[in-house]
C-alpha cells in the first residue's frame, strides 16, 4: 500500500469515526441489562441427571 501523506481532511475523518465508535460502545456498555435466566442454564434437569446414573 502507497504511503499518503496525511491531510486535514483524512485525520479529521479518522477522528469522528473514532468518536462515533466511541460513543457507540459506552452508550451499549452503559445501557446493558441483565437478563434474569442465564442464556445456559446450570442445573441439570431430573431426567438427565437419571439416564446419567443408570449409564455409569
Amino acid at each position: 500500500m502507497a504511503a499518503e501523506k496525511l491531510t486535514k481532511k483524512r485525520l479529521i475523518q479518522i477522528l469522528l469515526v473514532l468518536i462515533v465508535l466511541l460513543i457507540v460502545f459506552f452508550h451499549r456498555t452503559f445501557n446493558y441489562e441483565k437478563k434474569q435466566q442465564p442464556q445456559y442454564p446450570s442445573k441439570i434437569s431430573e431426567k438427565s441427571t437419571a439416564l446419567l446414573e443408570k449409564s455409569s
